[in-house]
């Protein structure tokens, strides 16, 4: 079954997102797994390394 699919990566702007941002879409060929969740919290900012500079790495080298 095709539906309107959200892509991903689209800037959002009010006049083009009925017939810009979304693609029709055969969720089982798009994806390999497809998640929902109905509930989420906001995540906290990580704490930067000491020092003047943020290393090259972050966050990954954290």
């Amino acid at each position: 079954m095709e539906i309107d699919h959200r892509a991903i990566g689209v800037v959002y702007h009010p006049k083009r997102e009925k017939y810009g941002n979304y693609v029709p879409t055969i969720m089982s060929e798009r994806y390999d797994a497809f998640m929902f969740f109905d509930t989420t919290q906001a995540l906290h900012p990580l704490h930067l390394p000491t020092g003047n500079e943020m290393p090259e790495t972050y966050p990954f080298g954290v």
